[in-house]
């Protein structure tokens, strides 16, 4: 590898790696802060200690502790230089982390949504090409060969009050219920982003009695974002029937919801 191109490859770590680099050095930026402003404060007493003797020595009739806090300022604001330096570099690492950060989960959740646009419209153009019939058997063959993938053995069944088995293609989790229960979660779903705005996938979760993920707490659905299933009917791997449920619309960051991020 050349000079050049080994220039150019760690130009290319450090850009990708900022915010974690920026990070890192506020953290140590801190400790270096804390440990100039004592050593600072330990030579500062020393000056002030010294003064004090100083003037006790050649002025008979100054008391002890004489010095006033703009005497000690003049006397060490010079030994804290460092310290104040170094706190001036650890809040500027800090920000531009933050600011980077920031920036670049805009520009994800950005594209994020125009994907989920985009793929909305394509699924919607395959329905207009195929129609709903095919269309639901593309879907219904996609969702047998995700079940397949997924074996009920090597999953861990959450029991609910329901006799049929579900799959919940997003997270991949197996559950028992009824479509009653499933499609009365979407509406009560649907209803919360009506009257509040906006909802947690965790929200559509717990109704149908699975726990919450930690992704699930972040994205949900709003009035841009309305909620919609689709269900797809499959065998499992144990010959028993399956019912797969996908999202018509995948729940997204930044809906306005008091708990979103």
């Amino acid at each position: 590898m050349s000079i050049n191109e080994l220039f150019k490859a760690g130009e290319k770590y450090v850009i990708d790696n900022s915010p974690r680099i920026l990070s890192a050095l506020g953290v140590t930026g801190t400790l270096t802060t804390a440990y100039l402003a004592a050593k600072g404060g330990m030579k500062a007493a020393g000056v002030i200690r010294e003064k004090h003797l100083e003037r006790e020595l050649y002025e008979k009739s100054v008391e002890p502790n004489s010095l006033d806090n703009w005497d000690k300022a003049k006397l060490t604001w010079k030994f804290y230089i460092p310290a104040v330096a170094s706190g001036a570099a650890t809040i500027s690492c800090i920000i531009a982390a933050n600011s980077i950060g920031a920036s670049r989960y805009a520009a994800l959740a950005a594209a994020y949504k125009l994907s989920g646009k985009s793929f909305d419209e394509y699924k919607e153009k395959v329905k207009q090409t195929l129609g709903e019939k095919k269309e639901q058997g593309v879907r219904d063959d996609i969702a047998q060969e995700t079940v397949d993938r997924n074996p009920v053995g090597s999953q861990v069944i959450m029991i609910g009050e329901g006799d049929v088995l579900f799959f919940d293609r997003p997270s991949a989790r197996y559950f028992k219920s009824d479509m009653h229960t499933v499609k009365k979660a979407m509406n009560d779903i649907n209803y919360r982003v009506i009257q509040d705005g906006s909802a947690l996938q965790s929200d559509f979760f717990e109704r149908i009695d699975l726990p919450a993920t930690a992704p699930s707490e972040e994205v949900g659905w709003d009035h841009e974002n309305k909620f919609n299933l689709e269900i797809s009917s499959t065998i499992g791997d144990r010959d028993e029937p399956c019912i797969v449920i996908d999202y018509q619309t995948y729940p997204m960051r930044n809906t306005g919801y008091p708990g979103f991020h």
